[in-house]
Parts: C-alpha cells; sequence; structure tokens
C-alpha cells in the first residue's frame, strides 16, 4: 500500500502503540522524512530506511519509470 509521506507519520505512530520494536522504511522516505518520523515518535524505537547504491539506480529507474 502507498501512502504519502505525510501518512507515514501517523502510521508509524499507530505501529508504535501496537507495540513494534523496529521501524523500517522505503528508500522513498529519503534522510528527511525518516528523521520526522523519528522525531514524532520521540525515537522510542530505531527507525531507519532502505537505499539502494548507485549500481542498482539504473534497474531501479526501469522498473519505476510508468
Amino acid at each position: 500500500m502507498a501512502c504519502r509521506n505525510g501518512q507515514g507519520v501517523s502510521v508509524a505512530r499507530g505501529l508504535v502503540d501496537e507495540g513494534i520494536e523496529l521501524l523500517e522504511l522505503c528508500g522513498g522516505f529519503g534522510p528527511v522524512w525518516t528523521a520526522r518520523i523519528s522525531e514524532t515518535i520521540e525515537t522510542k524505537i530505531p527507525v531507519s530506511s532502505v537505499g539502494y547504491g548507485p549500481e542498482s539506480i539504473d534497474a531501479m529507474y526501469a522498473l519505476f519509470k510508468d
């Protein structure tokens, strides 16, 4: 399910309330939204995001260009 970055904040809050212990976000959130989500949940749990190296950029573009 795709969501807007702002929706990620409320989803993260709900997940923390449910008791999750770690949150790993899609790299599409980027460093700014990853930090915002972490701050919003008062860093109660670790929050990270997945990233792809430069060798993967062309393949990722091909997957999502349409």
